[in-house]
């Protein structure tokens, strides 16, 4: 009524942001622990993932209503991403172990700054089945374990920045994929993934 903030809601929102603060230096602190300069960008690549998972699920629900309107079926995001990138579908991947007896469905797209790669993984796959390894120029996925053979490995057409590179699952059911994410090291376009495709 008067224009001001009572005390005790500002020693709240206080108390609220030094627990916060804390919570937020503990979690840089366990990154930094699991991989050392990891601390410094653990919270950007969290952001960039939900905004990543944000996005598609906004497009998914806009592909589902265009569907509708159509009465057609459009294609995925993967597919249309894969239709964009010829050079994607001539990766050659090894198959994974477990049960998917042949190579999974691999595309990528990229902007100015980044490389999106999208791998079809079986239904259930949960994060400790996925192994993913980022090198200088050079990224390694395994569906499976550490012990499994890859399903995307060699040399990349150009540098990334590997300790900004990020990986997640994303969707449901047959619908399930893992989407990595390569930092380039310098901006620009690549004419395909690896170097040897």
């Amino acid at each position: 009524k008067n224009g001001y903030i009572p005390a005790e809601v500002v020693e709240e929102v206080a108390e609220a942001e030094g627990l916060l603060e804390a919570e937020i230096k503990e979690v840089q602190a366990e990154a930094e622990r699991l991989r050392p300069g990891w601390g410094r960008g653990v919270y950007a690549q969290a952001y960039d993932i939900i905004r990543r998972q944000r996005a598609q699920v906004e497009a998914e629900e806009e592909e589902a209503r265009a569907r509708g309107k159509a009465g057609a079926a459009a294609p995925t995001p993967v597919a249309a991403a894969a239709a964009a990138k010829p050079a994607a579908s001539a990766l050659s991947t090894a198959s994974a172990a477990g049960d998917i007896s042949t190579a999974p469905a691999l595309s990528w797209s990229q902007t100015v700054e980044e490389v999106e790669v999208a791998i079809a993984v079986p239904p259930g796959t949960r994060p400790k089945d996925v192994s993913v390894q980022f090198g200088t120029q050079s990224c390694v996925v395994r569906i499976g374990g550490k012990e499994a053979k890859p399903v995307l490995s060699g040399t990349l057409l150009f540098k990334v920045t590997a300790d900004e590179c990020t990986w997640s699952l994303m969707g449901e059911g047959g619908a399930r994929k893992l989407q990595v994410t390569l930092f380039k090291r310098e901006a620009g376009d690549w004419t395909q993934l690896l170097a040897s495709a």
